[in-house]
């Protein structure tokens, strides 16, 4: 089993839904205008959606972006992930069982959308390649780094943080360019963060300790590590898109 698959196999359906909530979304939080905080961060990237348009949503999780695309912009949504169970627990809209590292589309797509999916994976030039002759708009979502910290990856949950100069270098020399980059400030990530960790801590503690292991302990850990630890004001997060030239 491929480690990723691994890391997002661990846990159950049903343990992931006590934790993340009936809208199964699994990233980090945007505070806003009241509302769900999750839903917040999806309801931002969907502004530089198109309506009607198709999409892929690449590291798709529990699918609870691409409902949201489904619902408010009318967009036909097809995910891709490495998880079994992820894939055995969607049923209302297309999805796909593959390793995004390697993930060729055979249909166009007018946009991919990566939501903290690029930070688990290790060639992001050569995924845009992979995808480039059949999308033709890429959005990311995804934590950033300041040029001056050392931290470039957490083994634990295997992720990369990328500079700014890391994200526009994968576009260097492929058919698109950016046009839209916006970049949270450190009291911006910290109140997102601090907010999406209580609510994440709030609904672990309804979980019973023998079902807290694998991810959900590693996030119980990052839960506490982000309210009661120092404050790390060197990663940010970025959303962008790029388009076709």
């Amino acid at each position: 089993m491929n480690e990723i698959q691994q890391f997002y196999d661990e846990n159950s359906y049903k343990n992931w839904k006590v934790v993340l909530g009936e809208k199964m979304h699994y990233h980090t939080g945007v505070v806003g205008a009241g509302g769900d905080i999750f839903e917040n961060t999806v309801k931002e990237i969907s502004t530089l959606l198109e309506e009607n348009s198709s999409v892929l949503d690449c590291g798709c999780g529990w699918g609870g972006p691409a409902r949201y695309f489904i619902k408010n912009k009318n967009c036909d949504v097809t995910g891709v992930t490495i998880s079994q169970k992820q894939y055995e627990s969607i049923s209302d809209f297309n999805v796909i069982l593959d390793d995004m590292n390697h993930f060729i589309p055979s249909e166009f797509y007018d946009y991919a959308i990566f939501i903290e999916s690029l930070t688990h994976m290790e060639n992001p030039k050569q995924i845009i390649e992979n995808l480039s002759s059949k999308v033709k708009n890429i959005i990311i979502k995804d934590y950033i780094r300041d040029e001056s910290c050392p931290i470039g990856k957490n083994e634990e949950w295997n992720m990369h943080f990328r500079t700014k100069k890391d994200f526009y270098d994968i576009f260097v020399n492929t058919e698109y360019e950016i046009d839209f980059y916006k970049q949270t400030k450190p009291i911006e990530s910290m109140n997102n963060l601090r907010l999406s960790a209580e609510q994440w801590l709030n609904n672990l503690n309804k979980l019973p300790s023998q079902f807290i292991f694998g991810q959900l302990e590693l996030l119980k850990y990052h839960c506490y590590s982000i309210l009661y630890g120092p404050q790390n004001t060197d990663i940010n997060f970025v959303l962008l898109k790029a388009s076709k030239k």
